[in-house]
């Protein structure tokens, strides 16, 4: 890898590509919300784009440019951005389904076609291909295939990847020197698939958010930002639950509304979908924040909303696992619940004692901003990627 003399000797710049695709839903709020986006340059919508606060891809291209690195951003699923570079560049490309490699029986390699279309897969290729990355990060392991992935090593450096979610079953990791997850269990399960090299690197909060919302008083009594439904049975008991008692407010997907089922009282509470920077002003707006663990991460806390609910200065009212204190004072930070009945009792008592709530809000906030911030995690990124 180039190397370059900064104040403090010398310092390696690598060239990094970050690889993630975005929810349809917030592609379509995205561009409802500039309609002019979609046919501007791909310099100006990845730029909008990577200053959204959707996910976490613009927060690592801001920092590891702070850093010195170069970094290209690829959103692997927008057809916009990706069709405005593929036009500016002059790259030609399919417009028939992909193509990709299955394993039938979880052993024999199988070439089947995919309903994904063959653009976005060849788009990606000559991304990866022009820029040359010393890294390439790929941040969408299931929507941005192991095969795909496999094809790109051979303009790419290093290949790693990030990944917070269930492992799908069959999993490739052979393509991949480093799996990076959020979650100890995740990362142990990738290491029994044979990954070359597994790293934690946990969730985090981009403190860049708080400057661009406004930092009000709370207005909303409790909110839960997220999604309902079939797959997640305890967490429609517990939301039923919660709504019966207090005045609850759901924003998530809008398909949400129907997720909710037959419950009035889910179905009540549930407002709209909120992306970005609206969804950090909601929940800013919240005097309590809730969540709720999936049920892949086990008796494993460590998920997205641990840290945004706290850094943008809300209760954060959480599931109880036994390392939440890993990252928080519990009943000084955070306050952590044991069952639905104890969460719907714990929601009711903040809600009554605002100068308790505000005061474990502000410290929990305080704990985020001092020891869970994105800056702090892709210094740690690039400590690890640097030495491979």
């Amino acid at each position: 890898m180039p190397h370059w003399y900064g104040d403090k000797g010398p310092v390696t710049r690598m060239r990094i590509q970050l690889v993630t695709t975005d929810y349809p839903d917030f592609q379509t709020a995205f561009y409802h919300r500039a309609p002019e986006l979609a046919s501007a340059s791909y310099s100006v919508q990845i730029a909008a784009r990577e200053k959204s606060h959707f996910g976490i891809v613009g927060g690592y291209a801001h920092y590891l440019r702070q850093m010195g690195h170069e970094v290209a951003v690829v959103i692997a699923n927008c057809e916009p951005i990706q069709r405005a570079w593929a036009r500016e560049q002059g790259i030609r490309f399919s417009e028939a389904g992909a193509r990709h490699v299955v394993m039938r029986g979880g052993v024999i390699p199988w070439v089947a076609q995919s309903a994904t279309p063959r653009w976005r897969h060849d788009i990606v290729m000559a991304q990866v291909r022009a820029f040359r990355p010393d890294v390439l990060m790929n941040q969408a392991l299931v929507s941005v295939p192991s095969s795909l992935v496999a094809s790109m090593r051979r303009y790419a450096g290093l290949t790693v990847g990030l990944h917070g979610a269930r492992i799908p079953e069959g999993f490739d990791v052979s393509p991949y020197d480093i799996l990076f997850s959020g979650h100890a269990g995740l990362a142990a399960s990738f290491a029994e698939l044979g990954a070359k090299r597994v790293e934690v690197l946990p969730h985090a909060f981009d403190a860049r958010v708080l400057n661009d919302i406004s930092l009000r008083r709370p207005t909303i009594p409790v909110t839960f930002v997220g999604s309902v439904g079939a797959i997640w049975p305890d967490r429609m008991m517990w939301l039923s639950a919660l709504c019966r008692r207090h005045p609850v407010s759901i924003f998530g997907p809008t398909r949400l509304a129907s997720e909710a089922g037959e419950d009035p009282a889910v179905r009540k509470a549930y407002q709209c979908e909120r992306w970005g920077d609206d969804m950090f002003q909601v929940m800013r707006d919240s005097s309590i924040g809730l969540n709720i663990h999936a049920a892949f991460a086990g008796q494993i806390a460590n998920n997205m909303r641990l840290f945004e609910i706290t850094g943008v200065g809300s209760l954060l009212v959480t599931d109880f696992k036994p390392n939440l204190s890993d990252w928080f004072d519990m009943n000084r930070e955070v306050v952590a619940y044991c069952s639905i009945d104890d969460c719907v009792e714990q929601v009711g008592y903040y809600l009554a004692h605002e100068d308790e709530r505000a005061a474990i809000a502000e410290a929990g906030q305080r704990r985020t901003l001092r020891s869970h911030t994105l800056e702090k995690r892709i210094e740690q990124f690039a400590s690890i990627v640097l030495t491979a």
